[in-house]
């Protein structure tokens, strides 16, 4: 059995320069979520458009259910507040990081590389 285990969930990641971000787990609802879009990507042709645009929505809820804070966000003159509705980060706020792909990508890849294996969990 494997085990996705953080290291230390309530550290700060830094992302870009000022900009860091705190995750946690999901819910067991927002990781059934995410497992069947997982599911339906694995059915696509690799690189189709399809697959593509499957993994993307995959992505972006991905980051929406496990990033739970963040600091160093503006809107150029002032701090932007992080907020959680229903356990999941607001939508405004959401679409707004959505819409600026390269801190995006970054955040997903900051949260996939938090989540790793225990190295006990490997060996089993």
């Amino acid at each position: 059995m494997q085990l996705m285990l953080f290291d230390d969930k309530n550290s700060w990641i830094n992302i870009d320069n000022n900009f860091s971000i705190k995750v946690d787990y999901c819910s067991i609802k927002q990781q059934m979520k995410l497992e069947s879009s997982l599911a339906n990507y694995s059915k696509q042709e690799s690189g189709s458009d399809e697959d593509i645009s499957i993994f993307y929505e995959y992505a972006t809820y991905f980051v929406k259910y496990h990033l739970k804070d963040w600091k160093g966000v503006t809107n150029g003159k002032k701090d932007i507040p992080f907020v959680l509705t229903n356990d999941e980060m607001d939508d405004m706020l959401w679409k707004g990081l959505i819409n600026n792909t390269t801190i995006f990508w970054k955040v997903f890849n900051a949260i996939h590389n938090k989540i790793k294996f225990d190295e006990i969990d490997k060996k089993k």
